[in-house]
This record gives structure tokens, sequence and C-alpha cells, in this order.
């Protein structure tokens, strides 16, 4: 049981310490994409450790070309709502700047970088908390 609880709550106090490191971090800086790559190895550690490879098949009846299509279009329909909500913010006096701060990284530094890190961190939080923490949920309600 209390490995259940380590399996969850290691990695996600770890993740959570290197997002904050990154939120602290200056825009752009060696030290932001340092703690983003952190965070990125406490989720894929943690999925390695314990997860289940069988998430990466495609579901029945389906391929994994459609699956990674269905992802890819779902990804780019949520940056443009982002980058459209991060437009309307610009105009609300107290969200203007806390967006203008999170948009900084892809002013300051290349945008690859920035996408490459973000996109590396997406996939590890998803792999870790849809797979291993879910699982290990799921197995300490189950009786």
């Amino acid at each position: 049981m209390a490995l259940r609880y380590a399996i969850i709550l290691i990695p996600a106090v770890l993740g959570a310490a290197s997002l904050f490191w990154v939120s602290s971090s200056p825009a752009g800086s060696a030290s932001f994409y340092l703690a983003t790559a952190v965070a990125f190895l406490v989720w894929l550690s943690a999925w390695l450790g314990f997860g289940d490879r069988r998430c990466l098949s495609p579901r029945a009846g389906s391929t994994a070309a459609r699956e990674l299509g269905v992802g890819v279009g779902l990804g780019l329909v949520l940056l443009g709502i982002f980058l459209l909500g991060a437009m309307v913010t610009r105009t609300i006096p107290v969200l203007a700047e806390p967006v203008a701060g999170l948009m900084d990284n892809m002013r300051v530094d290349a945008l690859w970088a920035t996408v490459l890190t973000l996109v590396l961190n997406g996939v590890g939080e998803e792999l870790f908390f849809r797979d291993v923490a879910r699982r290990a949920l799921d197995s300490l309600a189950s009786p």
C-alpha cells in the first residue's frame, strides 16, 4: 500500500518542485531549460519505472498514424485557443502582465527550443498522470 502512494507522491512532489523552478527561472535562461528538462525526466522516469507500455498502443480498430493525427490535431486546436486567449487577455490589465510573462520565453529565445521543451514536458506529464498516477489511484480505490 505504501508503495502505491510513493509511486504517485514522489514523482508528483519532484515534478512540482521542478515546475516551481521553471516558473522561478528567467525567461529563456539556461536554468529555465534545465528545470524543464528535469521535470520531463521526473515524469519519464516514473513512467519507465511503473508505467504500462501498452498505453502507447493504438485503440482497437485504429492505427498509430490515426491516433497521432488526432493528438496533433487536438494539440493544434488547443494552441489556437491558447493564442486567442493570450490576445484577449492582453486587453484586460489585471491579466496582461501574467500572460506577458508566460509568453516571454517565446520572445527571448528560439521558438523551436521553447516548443520542444513544452512538448516533451507535456508528453511526460501525460504519461505520468494518465497512466502511472491513474492506475495507482485506481488500485488504491479497488478493494
